[in-house]
């Protein structure tokens, strides 16, 4: 057959020609190999086979992942944080008021446990007798010992591990067993700061005040759980916040951010399945805003709501009505499933919040989000759902759960916002103005400010 009538040319023979020597030699090469290598014919067999596939993984197209931002989330943390303290947006980051600094559990009689709170160290113990907790400035007088690490606890005193001071709760010094002189001839020199404590909705609370003034007001909020006789049905675990304390008693006041953040129940925005769309209406009620609170016009006022002229100066409440539900964001559910429940978000101060569900079929579930700050920008949450003695306590649970995965939506915002203070205010914003107004009673002339050399570590 002619080269013209296959179609093929002389100089491609050649190299037909080329690629069957090249084809045979490696036959012969293989052969040998089988021959001369003292291995079993399956090992080489499998090494030929590896051979071939990582040179042909080296041929293959070279892919990289998509930019996500910045590769060093430690490092645009750290950033962030600085631009936050620096930019004075922000109200101090510690105010005054009542801090749950942890649960009643986690002290038992004659437990020490260190803790940080609102910029300072403190130690909690409990008394092996009266049961009485007692929380203490963290460093003894004396030498400066911490007493949160290796303190212990004799009879209702808290004893410093390095001299044996003693310590009772109001931070009087009981004991210098050295001492030869009596101990009240040295005066308060000798004596640990205390803070005043209470216990209330299984919260230890701590009352700070940077002027050391005493209490203004109660943690009514805590405390009616208690004289309610509700019943607790579990504690939650919420990892730490990095954002300003102020954010989420700020939240009372944005009505319209239920619409975006919110309108998904409890799911992210990249949730690859979405459940259940809410159109939300919110109204918020504070005493500066008189008896008709400010907010979306569609909410459906609850009698049992608050008159904001009656509230306590130092609370906020949040109502929340949902007008419409749709299973799978199409499909509507009927008003009457859930038209016998009403949601509240109570604040008092921007340390402690309250998330209460009143059904008229079923009573009421309370769930409780306390924050304390470690730090300017980082805050512990302690949560934890009670409800009375007929509401489900599963549905106790899930709506704790469903709370918790609410105030998640809003974490990306809060964390990485730089004020809580908005200055460009439009019409229909929220009352963010007499947010403003209300949280500087929260602060004296002794509290912290973003100037204070003490926070530039």
């Amino acid at each position: 057959v002619s080269t013209q009538s296959t179609g093929v040319s002389t100089s491609d023979m050649g190299t037909f020609s080329q690629w069957e020597d090249h084809i045979r030699e490696l036959a012969l090469y293989i052969d040998w190999l089988y021959d001369a290598v003292p291995f079993p014919p399956w090992v080489l067999t499998s090494v030929l086979i590896a051979s071939c596939v990582y040179l042909l993984a080296g041929l293959r197209k070279p892919s990289v992942s998509k930019f996500r931002g910045t590769s060093n989330e430690a490092v645009r943390r750290q950033r962030i944080t600085k631009m936050r303290a620096s930019s004075k947006l922000f109200q101090p980051p510690y105010p005054n008021g009542w801090y749950a600094v942890c649960r009643s559990s986690d002290v038992s009689a004659g437990d020490v446990i260190p803790l940080t709170a609102f910029g300072r160290e403190l130690v909690c113990f409990r008394g092996k007798e009266d049961g009485n907790i007692g929380v203490l400035h963290a460093f003894c007088p004396h030498l400066g010992t911490h007493l949160g690490h290796g303190g212990t606890v004799e009879a209702d005193s808290l004893v410093c591990p390095y001299h044996s001071w003693g310590f009772d709760k109001t931070g009087q010094c009981t004991q210098i067993p050295y001492c030869s002189r009596p101990i009240k001839s040295y005066g308060d020199r000798i004596n640990a700061p205390s803070y005043t404590t209470m216990e209330a909705a299984g919260c230890v609370l701590v009352w700070f005040h940077a002027d050391k003034e005493p209490p203004w007001y109660q943690p009514t909020l805590l405390t009616d759980i208690d004289n309610q006789g509700m019943v607790h049905v579990g504690d939650f675990a919420v990892p730490d916040w990095e954002m300003h304390l102020c954010e989420v008693s700020a939240n009372a006041c944005d009505w319209y951010h239920f619409k975006t953040v919110h309108q998904w129940l409890g799911q992210k925005p990249n949730a690859m399945f979405k459940w259940i769309w809410v159109s939300h209406a919110c109204k918020t009620h504070m005493k500066l805003l008189g008896a008709e609170p400010t907010g979306d016009s569609n909410c459906q006022r609850d009698p049992l709501s608050p008159d904001g002229a009656s509230l306590p100066d130092e609370m906020i409440v949040l109502e929340e009505s949902p007008v419409v539900i749709k299973l799978l964001g199409f499909l509507p559910i009927p008003s009457f499933t859930f038209n016998h429940f009403r949601a509240e978000a109570w604040f008092q101060g921007p340390q402690l919040s309250v998330f209460r569900v009143r059904s008229s079929w079923l009573g009421e579930a309370r769930i409780l989000f306390c924050f304390c700050p470690e730090k300017p920008f980082q805050q512990r949450c302690l949560c934890r759902a009670y409800c009375t003695p007929w509401f489900p306590k599963a549905l106790a649970r899930f709506l704790a759960r469903h709370a918790i995965a609410t105030i998640e939506q809003d974490r990306t915002v809060w964390e990485n916002k730089l004020t809580c203070n908005p200055k460009m205010l439009v019409a229909k914003d929220g009352p963010f103005a007499a947010y403003g107004s209300w949280v500087k009673q929260f602060y004296s002339e002794s509290s912290v400010t973003w100037d204070d050399s003490s926070l530039d570590w």
